[in-house]
């Protein structure tokens, strides 16, 4: 997220903040990346911001957003910026890795989940392909923090990319199922 980024408020309601940011080099096309972003992130609004000290990237697209449910929730109240990014990571049927690469950005679920998407399948088809942190991808990749508290990172974590048996989502409620 970018600096000074939202700060997350208890406010009686499980809470995280989502930040994303992406590298656009000059010889890409800031309109198409902006289209393949919106197909995943609608409710963001992209602002761009030049970076003069790298004449090698050009700019950065930056974009925050919160999400919310009441604090006694199971996690099914989740909605907002992120709901497009979660219908996607279901039907692609990348659960697994999906959350398997988020716990790999930050295993200790303190403050903060990240992954890296790619940026070039996102801006072309609007597709999900999550890069593994080490991995040098040509035209860079879309970082997207979600920050929060411990407990409200799990709920969300479960939420969005919930644990499996054999690719089929796993409830934690029994009565749920």
């Amino acid at each position: 997220m970018a600096e000074g980024g939202e700060d997350v408020v208890d406010t009686g309601r499980r809470a995280v903040a989502v930040g994303v940011s992406i590298p656009v080099f000059p010889t890409e096309d800031e309109e198409k990346i902006l289209k393949g972003l919106h197909k995943v992130f609608p409710l963001l609004e992209f602002s761009r911001k030049s970076d003069e000290n790298d004449s090698m990237t050009g700019s950065m697209l930056h974009a925050e957003g919160s999400m919310s449910i009441p604090i006694d929730s199971d996690g099914r109240g989740w909605t907002g910026c992120l709901e497009t990014l979660r219908e996607k990571v279901f039907s692609q049927r990348i659960l697994d890795t999906f959350r398997y690469r988020l716990l790999h950005g930050n295993p200790a679920l303190t403050e903060m989940l990240l992954v890296l998407l790619n940026k070039q399948a996102i801006a072309s088809s609007g597709r999900i392909n999550v890069v593994d942190l080490g991995d040098s991808i040509p035209l860079g990749t879309i970082r997207l923090e979600i920050r929060g508290n411990g407990s409200d990172l799990e709920t969300f974590l479960n939420w969005l990319a919930p644990r499996t048996d054999k690719g089929v989502p796993v409830t934690e409620n029994p009565a749920d199922a």
